[in-house]
Protein backbone atom coordinates (compact mmCIF):
# COMPACT_ATOMS: atom_id res chain seq x y z
CA UNK A 1 0.00 0.00 0.00
CA UNK A 2 2.97 2.30 0.59
CA UNK A 3 3.74 2.07 -3.13
CA UNK A 4 0.27 3.40 -3.94
CA UNK A 5 0.48 6.43 -1.64
CA UNK A 6 0.80 9.69 -3.54
CA UNK A 7 3.40 10.97 -1.05
CA UNK A 8 5.55 8.12 0.26
CA UNK A 9 7.65 10.48 2.38
CA UNK A 10 4.75 12.02 4.28
CA UNK A 11 4.59 11.95 8.06
CA UNK A 12 1.83 9.90 9.62
CA UNK A 13 0.19 13.08 10.91
CA UNK A 14 -0.22 14.37 7.34
CA UNK A 15 -2.70 11.57 6.67
CA UNK A 16 -4.88 12.56 9.65
CA UNK A 17 -7.28 15.45 9.20
CA UNK A 18 -10.66 16.37 10.67
CA UNK A 19 -10.57 13.42 13.06
CA UNK A 20 -10.28 10.84 10.26
CA UNK A 21 -7.66 9.16 8.09
CA UNK A 22 -7.29 10.71 4.66
CA UNK A 23 -4.78 8.88 2.47
CA UNK A 24 -4.33 10.11 -1.08
CA UNK A 25 -3.58 7.30 -3.51
CA UNK A 26 -1.76 7.68 -6.84
CA UNK A 27 -4.66 5.82 -8.47
CA UNK A 28 -7.88 4.10 -7.50
CA UNK A 29 -7.60 0.99 -5.35
CA UNK A 30 -8.28 -2.06 -7.49
CA UNK A 31 -10.13 -5.12 -6.26
CA UNK A 32 -8.56 -8.34 -5.05
CA UNK A 33 -5.38 -8.10 -2.99
CA UNK A 34 -5.22 -4.30 -3.06
CA UNK A 35 -8.76 -3.94 -1.75
CA UNK A 36 -8.11 -6.56 0.92
CA UNK A 37 -4.85 -4.91 2.01
CA UNK A 38 -6.51 -1.49 2.09
CA UNK A 39 -9.31 -2.86 4.28
CA UNK A 40 -6.77 -4.44 6.63
CA UNK A 41 -4.78 -1.21 6.79
CA UNK A 42 -7.87 0.85 7.58
CA UNK A 43 -9.04 -1.54 10.29
CA UNK A 44 -5.58 -1.42 11.89
CA UNK A 45 -5.24 2.35 11.88
CA UNK A 46 -8.80 3.11 13.01
CA UNK A 47 -7.79 2.41 16.60
CA UNK A 48 -4.70 4.65 16.45
CA UNK A 49 -4.44 8.10 17.97
CA UNK A 50 -2.12 10.75 16.60
CA UNK A 51 -0.58 13.92 17.90
CA UNK A 52 1.44 16.71 16.36
CA UNK A 53 4.75 15.53 17.83
CA UNK A 54 7.58 14.55 15.52
CA UNK A 55 7.35 10.97 14.23
CA UNK A 56 9.66 8.55 16.03
CA UNK A 57 10.67 4.91 15.90
CA UNK A 58 9.28 2.77 18.68
CA UNK A 59 9.99 -0.80 19.73
CA UNK A 60 6.59 -2.49 19.64
CA UNK A 61 7.40 -5.26 22.12
CA UNK A 62 8.02 -3.06 25.15
CA UNK A 63 9.26 0.16 26.62
CA UNK A 64 12.94 -0.76 26.55
CA UNK A 65 15.19 2.21 25.84
CA UNK A 66 18.19 0.10 24.84
CA UNK A 67 17.23 -2.98 22.88
CA UNK A 68 19.61 -5.93 23.03
CA UNK A 69 19.63 -8.98 20.80
CA UNK A 70 18.77 -11.09 23.84
CA UNK A 71 15.68 -8.95 24.45
CA UNK A 72 14.72 -9.11 20.75
CA UNK A 73 15.04 -12.91 20.70
CA UNK A 74 13.02 -13.22 23.92
CA UNK A 75 10.31 -10.85 22.61
CA UNK A 76 10.02 -12.75 19.33
CA UNK A 77 9.82 -16.09 21.15
CA UNK A 78 7.02 -14.81 23.39
CA UNK A 79 5.04 -13.04 20.66
CA UNK A 80 5.38 -15.47 17.77
CA UNK A 81 5.59 -18.76 19.64
CA UNK A 82 3.67 -18.25 22.89
CA UNK A 83 2.88 -21.94 23.33
CA UNK A 84 6.17 -23.40 22.09
CA UNK A 85 8.22 -24.97 24.84
CA UNK A 86 11.31 -24.92 22.62
CA UNK A 87 13.19 -21.64 22.44
CA UNK A 88 14.88 -20.41 19.29
CA UNK A 89 18.49 -21.03 20.30
CA UNK A 90 21.15 -21.83 17.74
CA UNK A 91 24.37 -23.81 17.79
CA UNK A 92 26.90 -21.30 16.47
CA UNK A 93 29.21 -23.87 14.88
CA UNK A 94 26.45 -25.20 12.60
CA UNK A 95 25.19 -23.41 9.48
CA UNK A 96 21.96 -21.46 10.03
CA UNK A 97 20.04 -23.73 7.65
CA UNK A 98 20.92 -26.73 9.84
CA UNK A 99 19.81 -24.89 12.98
CA UNK A 100 16.51 -23.94 11.33
CA UNK A 101 15.98 -27.49 10.06
CA UNK A 102 16.54 -29.03 13.51
CA UNK A 103 14.34 -26.40 15.16
CA UNK A 104 11.52 -27.05 12.68
CA UNK A 105 11.91 -30.80 13.21
CA UNK A 106 11.61 -30.34 16.98
CA UNK A 107 8.40 -28.33 16.47
CA UNK A 108 7.10 -30.94 13.98
CA UNK A 109 6.98 -28.25 11.27
CA UNK A 110 8.81 -30.13 8.52
CA UNK A 111 6.79 -30.78 5.34
CA UNK A 112 5.97 -34.41 6.05
CA UNK A 113 2.77 -35.91 4.69
CA UNK A 114 1.13 -35.71 8.12
CA UNK A 115 2.00 -32.06 8.75
CA UNK A 116 0.99 -31.02 5.22
CA UNK A 117 -2.35 -32.79 5.67
CA UNK A 118 -2.78 -31.10 9.06
CA UNK A 119 -2.32 -27.70 7.33
CA UNK A 120 -5.09 -28.49 4.86
CA UNK A 121 -2.95 -29.48 1.87
CA UNK A 122 -4.50 -32.38 -0.03
CA UNK A 123 -2.13 -35.36 0.11
CA UNK A 124 -2.91 -38.53 -1.83
CA UNK A 125 -1.61 -40.81 0.91
CA UNK A 126 -0.26 -40.18 4.40
CA UNK A 127 1.88 -43.30 4.21
CA UNK A 128 5.66 -43.01 4.04
CA UNK A 129 6.73 -43.20 0.36
CA UNK A 130 9.96 -45.05 1.26
CA UNK A 131 8.54 -47.97 3.23
CA UNK A 132 4.76 -47.60 2.87
CA UNK A 133 4.44 -49.18 6.35
CA UNK A 134 3.74 -46.19 8.59
CA UNK A 135 2.27 -42.72 8.41
CA UNK A 136 4.99 -40.24 7.43
CA UNK A 137 5.71 -37.81 10.25
CA UNK A 138 8.97 -36.39 11.65
CA UNK A 139 9.27 -39.12 14.25
CA UNK A 140 8.92 -41.86 11.63
CA UNK A 141 11.30 -40.22 9.15
CA UNK A 142 14.11 -39.70 11.68
CA UNK A 143 13.70 -42.59 14.12
CA UNK A 144 11.53 -45.52 13.03
CA UNK A 145 11.71 -45.75 9.24
CA UNK A 146 13.83 -48.46 7.62
CA UNK A 147 16.16 -45.80 6.23
CA UNK A 148 16.68 -44.22 9.67
CA UNK A 149 17.24 -47.59 11.32
CA UNK A 150 19.92 -48.50 8.76
CA UNK A 151 21.85 -45.34 9.58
Amino acid sequence: MVGLASNRNACVSEYWSSQRWNINWRREIRGGAELSQNSQLMSCIQIMCTNLDQDTWQWKFGDEESVTMRYVRYSLDVSRFPFASIATRWCKILPIKVNVFVWRAMLNRLPTHTSLDHRGIDIESLMCPCCNNNVEDSNHVFFTSNVALEL
